[in-house]
Parts: structure tokens; C-alpha cells; sequence
């Protein structure tokens, strides 16, 4: 998976995760918060997957114009990825 906004920004994802002094897993509303930050817009879905043993939640944001998937580790909130929902990263 690869860290970045799918957008070519040169964003600083580092200041949006992960979230400290949660102390675990973070729940659905710190996830949405988590992916506004990085993808303003409109949450309109949240998934909790579990791949290869990890977990992770996807947020999906409408913006003005797409709907973009924000991908986190359900553990730490770190953004893992960002991309377009029409597979346009």
C-alpha cells in the first residue's frame, strides 16, 4: 500500500497519524475524524477490513468532485493509503 494523498500532492501525511494517547484500537468517529483531516469532504461509508492478520478501517469522503477512500491501521490510525474510488489514484 502506498502512503499518499492518490492526488500527486505532496501532502504531509505524517501530521494526520497516527493518533496518540488513544491508548488501542481507534473507533469509527476518531477514524472519520482522521480521514476529514487528510480528505475534507462528506463521510459517506466506513469498513472495517482485516487483511494478511491486520486490521484496518476505510473511510470513504465525498469531495466536491470524486469519492476517495482513506485507508488506516484500525490499531494506530495511521493513514496507509488514499485513492480515488473510481480507481483513478
Amino acid at each position: 500500500m502506498a502512503l499518499g494523498r492518490g492526488d500527486g500532492s505532496n501532502a504531509d501525511l505524517s501530521l494526520i497519524g497516527p493518533v496518540g494517547g488513544l491508548g488501542g484500537p481507534i473507533n469509527a468517529e476518531q477514524a472519520k475524524r482522521i480521514a476529514l483531516a487528510a480528505v475534507p469532504g462528506e463521510v459517506v461509508g466506513t469498513e472495517r477490513e482485516n487483511e494478511d492478520g491486520r486490521e484496518y478501517i476505510e473511510v470513504e469522503t465525498q469531495t466536491a468532485d470524486r469519492v476517495k477512500s482513506v485507508e488506516m491501521d484500525a490499531a494506530t490510525g495511521e493513514i496507509v493509503e488514499i485513492e480515488d474510488e473510481d480507481g483513478d489514484d
